[in-house]
């Protein structure tokens, strides 16, 4: 099972700017693929938090994360 180390959500605009610098988007680009992401993957970026907040929540979905990239 994975742990995170830090369970401090991660600033949505700062995931953007990460984004568009990583994957040379434009910010449209970045702030669509950033909220597929949350939506996909945690139904929202308030469910996000919301996992970060319950500990268990945001690891289970690491773990899933982790399985589907093997």
């Amino acid at each position: 099972m994975s742990q995170c180390n830090n369970y401090q959500p991660i600033r949505f605009s700062d995931l953007v700017r990460q984004v568009m610098c990583e994957q040379d988007l434009s910010k449209e680009e970045a702030l669509r693929t950033v909220e597929d992401f949350f939506n996909v993957e945690f139904g929202g970026f308030e469910a996000y938090k919301a996992a970060c907040e319950s500990r268990t929540g945001l690891d289970s979905v690491l773990d899933r994360l982790v399985d589907e990239a093997l």
